[in-house]
């Protein structure tokens, strides 16, 4: 059985977020963890996430350890902002390995991780999250 818990960091509806998303991707969602400047979340993994990391622990363990790293996305999306000025507001990032895809999507200074098989569409990724979020 997944692991599905509440929003409690983001102010967005987090949870809306994450039906949405489980229904728009389906069985290719691995895991949904909201996140600010401090703290992460995870909201949801599926059962093939939890066996990878061996449980709940080591998975909510291993999201506070790469907390770390995604939050630098505040930083980055700065960062694009001064290269590509005409480009207005940077909402996400998207990393695509051979295995899986991350999406992280910002709003302000809060932000949702999204995991997936290769094979998902990201654009139905994306506008799960431009609708719960309010980006439209």
């Amino acid at each position: 059985m997944p692991h599905v818990a509440e929003a409690r960091v983001v102010d967005f509806d987090a949870d809306e977020a994450v039906d949405s998303l489980r229904t728009a991707v389906g069985d290719y969602l691995g895991a949904v963890a909201e996140y600010d400047r401090e703290t992460p979340h995870l909201l949801y993994a599926s059962d093939v996430v939890l066996e990878l990391f061996d449980g709940i622990d080591s998975l909510e363990a291993f999201t506070a350890d790469f907390h770390g790293h995604v939050a630098h996305d505040f930083y980055e999306r700065e960062l694009f902002r001064d290269f590509v000025p005409m480009s207005n507001d940077v909402n996400g990032f998207v990393t695509r390995m051979d295995n899986a895809v991350i999406v992280r999507y910002l709003v302000g200074d809060q932000g949702l991780f999204v995991s997936t098989e290769p094979t998902a569409s990201i654009d139905a990724i994306f506008d799960v999250l431009d609708r719960t979020a309010g980006q439209d």
